[in-house]
């Protein structure tokens, strides 16, 4: 909660690039410095997909529809989407109609959709010049074996790979060791109040 100025930093201080955090506005430091990938996701029935996970409309429809695709969720909206009468061609149709209108999304699909909306903010941010530092809490919590091996491996591909700082906060520490990076990856344990640093 510190980290996105949620709450005051009580000792030490907080640098991203070597600027103090508390010296930059909350809402440049939420904007700018971090995205949040969040365990329980919240998106809106009664706004449009795209407004869903590209509020300000900063990626295109080809974009998009390619991360949905990545995310294997493309073929769950296309249905509807091409059931509609639009006069834009139908990917923009798909994206244009409320949540509402699609199935219902399960667990799983909601929290991949969440980082669909990541990946897409990142992106903007990349091109913007800005490199922000994605917080990931519990990215795996709702997903079965096949969608937890899609999820990292996209985590990996858009972020990791890619230069961002990535902060998992996880109780699934299953392959953890297999995945952690020497000399690049930390991991820490905390318990009971202390940190001690396993990887």
């Amino acid at each position: 909660m510190a980290l996105l100025r949620l709450c005051a930093v009580t000792q030490g201080s907080v640098q991203v690039d070597g600027v103090e955090i508390s010296q930059a506005a909350p809402s440049v430091v939420r904007e700018r410095c971090f995205i949040v990938v969040p365990q329980d996701a919240f998106f809106q029935p009664d706004v449009s997909l795209r407004n869903n996970i590209d509020l300000m409309n900063n990626n295109s429809t080809r974009e998009i529809t390619q991360v949905l695709h990545q995310l294997h969720l493309w073929a769950h909206f296309q249905v509807a989407g091409s059931d509609c009468h639009y006069q834009d061609d139908e990917d923009s149709r798909t994206l244009a109609l409320l949540l509402s209108c699609f199935p219902p999304l399960s667990a799983g699909q909601t929290q991949l959709l969440s980082l669909v909306r990541s990946v897409l903010r990142a992106r903007y941010q990349v091109r913007q010049g800005r490199k922000p530092i994605i917080l990931l809490d519990e990215p795996t919590a709702n997903l079965d074996d096949e969608y937890e091996c899609l999820s990292s491996r996209v985590i990996e591909q858009e972020f990791t790979d890619k230069g961002h700082t990535v902060l998992m906060i996880t109780h699934n520490t299953k392959d953890l060791e297999e995945r952690v990076r020497p000399g690049k990856d930390v991991v820490i344990r905390i318990s009971n109040g202390s940190m001690s640093v396993v990887a």
